[in-house]
């Protein structure tokens, strides 16, 4: 294992965090939100097309006569259509403004997550870094207690002192 700093420990964490890709793919998807807002302002143009074969032979009539005209099996249309808004009443405005107040909220959400990533990736360091002290510190106070001991029972052993002290100190230990 390699040993990290604190910003190194936090840096991978962000870089490695579902939840901020999450929120900044949220991110990515308002501003598109955005443009797509915005280029209701601009002209759009738009194209159709369809095809159809009959099975059947078919004829066309004039009515009220007897005169047929056959027709050929495939019949295509196509057709294009320009548009530009001219007045819509506020709402491209509207929609516009709407969409950039996402985007805002958007990009606070993606700090916030950032934030809170970062926050939890600090705690979990610095808990690990207090459980090492703390094991350290239990390491000292079992070797204390451990010479403790092995003094306590010399001393008991040469009946100085009494085996309730001896006792005390074993269930200390364990």
């Amino acid at each position: 294992q390699e040993r990290l700093d604190a910003n190194t420990f936090k840096e991978s964490v962000l870089e490695y965090s579902q939840d901020l890709k999450a929120s900044q793919a949220e991110y990515q998807a308002v501003v598109s939100a955005i443009k797509y807002a915005k280029s209701a302002y601009y002209p759009a143009i738009s194209g159709a097309g369809t095809f159809r074969y009959s099975l059947k032979d078919r004829n066309y009539s004039i009515p009220t006569t007897q005169i047929f005209f056959p027709m050929e099996r495939e019949d295509f249309a196509l057709g294009a259509e320009l548009t530009q808004p001219i007045y819509a009443g506020g709402a491209i405005n509207s929609s516009v403004k709407s969409a950039k107040l996402k985007g805002q909220v958007a990009e606070k959400q993606v700090e916030l997550t950032s934030a809170n990533i970062a926050h939890g990736a600090d705690l979990a360091y610095w808990g690990a870094v207090a459980q090492k002290a703390m094991y350290g510190t239990m390491e000292q106070y079992v070797k204390i207690v451990t010479e403790l001991r092995d003094i306590v029972e010399v001393r008991y052993k040469e009946g100085k002192i009494a085996k309730t002290d001896y006792i005390q100190i074993e269930s200390r230990l364990s």
